[in-house]
């Protein structure tokens, strides 16, 4: 494997170096990567070894900065940092099919799901039938299906139907996901796949602390998230083996919420599991691609440190009472999955603790 490498840096001091700041710029292009052949056609029955075949281009910024500044008796400082990582594989020997070249992980970020394409839920059983003057299903009327704001139809000429975009050939019902037939064959299937959405590698990071003293006060604070980033929000199938239920489930879809207005945020109860994924690493379709960003306030302390000059009198140089916390909060757009950190693995959950202290120095 072979590396090259760009980094530029600039180095900034101001205000009597009160403010700093430092900013890097760099490139990562890798080539001869260890990988295996995954052209090789079936008639060769050998486990050939890794060939130094792939190629990655990586590029981004990382800035960093620290204020620290004193009025009288209160000093306080802010630092912060803040990176963008991209990536883009140049090439790995991937079997593309013609006419599925959508599927191709080359020309796309390291770790790209491939997944079925999510367009919400069906929210009634209109979406599949006529209905007659009382509501109720027409079921010899099925709804057309739709392309480009057109009906389309098979290859055999046979109308495609709404009802009948289930994948692999599940029976479609409202609070069912809505598929997308990406190559219009009037089925959903594997075909229609399609590299998409962000990756478990976050391409944007931050993070920032401030802090300050006064009078034997003090005080800090960590905040630290992270933005373009999605999770598959499945650890394992719910409402399965042992029926399996986590915090989302309590918004799953009923006609009923639906039409209270209630918030929707998992499909029913029934849904097709042949559809979904499992794991962080593959979703299955987007609607299972959840949106993990978060900023979090990830460290807290609260400090005082008591008078030297009293403390002397009884052989003590410093003393100091503390309390603190970690994980105290986090705020992020799908916390009803879970922790965005975690989400799609089983494991032991992220916890928020608590400390209280003193230091004594003799």
């Amino acid at each position: 494997e072979v590396s090259k490498d760009l980094d530029l840096s600039l180095e900034v001091h101001l205000f009597k170096n009160k403010l700093s700041v430092t900013y890097d710029y760099f490139e990562n292009h890798r080539t001869g990567i260890l990988s295996y052949r995954r052209t090789v056609p079936d008639i060769v029955q050998a486990n050939l070894p890794p060939y130094n075949l792939g190629s990655v281009d990586s590029w981004g910024h990382d800035l960093e900065f620290k204020f620290e500044d004193k009025i009288g008796a209160f000093s306080y400082y802010i630092r912060g940092n803040a990176a963008i990582h991209k990536n883009k594989i140049l090439f790995q020997d991937e079997p593309i099919l013609a006419g599925q070249q959508y599927q191709a992980a080359t020309g796309r970020p390291v770790g790209q799901q491939l997944l079925l394409q999510a367009e919400g839920l069906y929210t009634s059983w209109s979406d599949f039938y006529a209905r007659d003057g009382n509501g109720n299903p027409l079921l010899d009327q099925p709804v057309l299906a739709m392309r480009d704001g057109q009906p389309y139809f098979k290859a055999n000429g046979d109308p495609v139907y709404q009802k009948d975009l289930g994948y692999a050939g599940v029976p479609l019902q409202p609070g069912e996901i809505r598929l997308v037939d990406i190559n219009g064959d009037g089925l959903i299937d594997d075909k229609d796949r399609i590299r998409t959405g962000d990756t478990r590698d976050p391409v944007y990071n931050f993070g920032l602390t401030l802090g300050f003293n006064y009078k034997g006060f003090d005080v800090s604070a960590l905040f630290a998230g992270v933005a373009g980033v999605a999770r598959g929000g499945m650890s394992e199938l719910h409402f399965n083996k042992q029926q399996s239920l986590f915090g989302v489930d309590a918004n799953r879809f009923t006609l009923e919420r639906y039409n209270a207005g209630d918030r929707v945020d998992f499909p029913i109860a029934a849904y097709n599991q042949q559809a979904s994924g499992s794991g962080a690493d593959f979703a299955g379709n987007t609607f299972f691609l959840i949106n993990t960003s978060y900023v979090r306030l990830q460290n807290l302390v609260i400090g005082y440190t008591f008078n030297k000059a009293f403390l002397k009198r009884v052989g003590i140089q410093s003393t100091r009472l503390f309390i603190s916390g970690d994980n105290l909060y986090t705020w992020a757009p799908n916390k009803i999955w879970g922790d965005p950190e975690n989400l799609g693995n089983i494991g032991y959950p992220l916890t928020k603790t608590f400390n209280a202290g003193i230091n004594i120095n003799f």
